[in-house]
């Protein structure tokens, strides 16, 4: 009987998940319909298992002597449904400062002249100078932008006007800055790893750790720790709710 307990109620909160749109917190959004499917597959399997212990009520089955005693059933229910209690005190939407840091995905500046050289020993056409417009969309991701720097475009994003979201991380000692950050999930929140980079914000703009905020400014390259590394000199800083899709 516990296992058809424990099988309703796991299959109850994912169902309940999904219909509040919490899963979407805990997954990439490629995955967000595989809750919802174990719901009704977990509700299937209560519903089978209670059926049969219903049909061999009072009748002598073999099936019954190899039972696990109801101790041993309740101490497989509470272990199934751990993962539940440990889902529902955990918040994802909010990452510590130290906790980001730690998941931090490690940044590769490619050398544009050594990309060149190698592409004229391979026989390889350069695409040339290419517009901004043609390096970025309209609003990037940060994703996008670190992307952008890594292949070499650097020219072409000095200067560049751009809006991009993110949640904010105070950094030690500057006032006059802070980190915009997104998480990369590819699977589950267990994977996830961090993209950032630094903003230098307007004067009276109000920053809290972990806000969701729409920054619109001038990507620049004059961090003097790392010259190879954009700089976002923000005009504008708008708080927002949270995404409907928090991860990249």
């Amino acid at each position: 009987m516990w296992e058809v307990v424990a099988l309703t109620v796991l299959a109850l909160f994912l169902a309940c998940a999904a219909w509040t749109g919490r899963v979407r917190f805990f997954v990439a959004s490629l995955y967000v319909w595989l809750p919802p499917t174990a719901a009704v597959l977990l509700f299937a399997m209560a519903v089978a298992r209670a059926l049969q212990l219903r049909g061999n009520r009072g009748e002598s089955c073999c099936d019954e002597a190899h039972a696990p005693a109801p101790k041993a059933q309740l101490f497989y229910a509470l272990i199934i449904l751990i993962p539940i209690v440990a889902a529902v005190s955990v918040d994802p939407r909010q990452f510590s400062p130290d906790g980001m840091r730690k998941r931090r995905a490690a940044s590769i500046v490619r050398d544009a002249a050594l990309d060149r050289a190698m592409n004229w020993a391979l026989g390889m056409r350069t695409a040339g100078a290419r517009p901004a417009e043609a390096v970025l969309p309209p609003e990037p991701t940060l994703y996008e932008i670190i992307n952008a720097v890594e292949a070499g475009h650097k020219e072409n994003l000095t200067g560049r006007f751009v809006t991009v979201i993110g949640q904010c991380s105070l950094r030690d000692g500057a006032s006059d800055r802070f980190e915009l950050y997104r998480m990369v999930v590819t699977c589950c929140v267990a994977d996830a790893t961090a993209v950032s980079l630094d903003v230098v914000r307007p004067d009276g703009a109000k920053i809290e750790p972990g806000q969701w905020v729409r920054v619109g400014g001038v990507i620049k390259f004059d961090d003097s720790a790392n010259p190879q590394q954009p700089v976002i000199h923000a005009t504008i800083v708008t708080m927002i709710p949270t995404p409907h899709n928090p991860y990249l």
